[in-house]
């Protein structure tokens, strides 16, 4: 059963990166990759994932506060 991880980062080439990475590596699934926190609920409940990767440093609602959020 693969891990399943969404990623939140709003710059492109890294955000495209991390999902090509995590699609090419066995046991690992990228499930949502996504460039801001302001649809957090939404895009949590769509890609549904065991992990999250978080840039800390976005626009809008930052990592830390987005982390927050989901932990609750």
């Amino acid at each position: 059963m693969a891990i399943r991880v969404a990623v939140f980062e709003d710059n492109k080439l890294v955000r495209d990166s991390f999902e090509a990475i995590l699609n090419g590596t066995d046991g690992f699934i990228c499930t949502g990759s996504f460039s801001s926190c302001s649809n957090l609920n939404q895009d949590m409940k769509r890609s549904q994932p065991d992990v999250v990767l978080m840039d800390i440093e976005m626009n809008g609602v930052n990592g830390i506060e987005a982390t927050k959020k989901i932990r609750q």
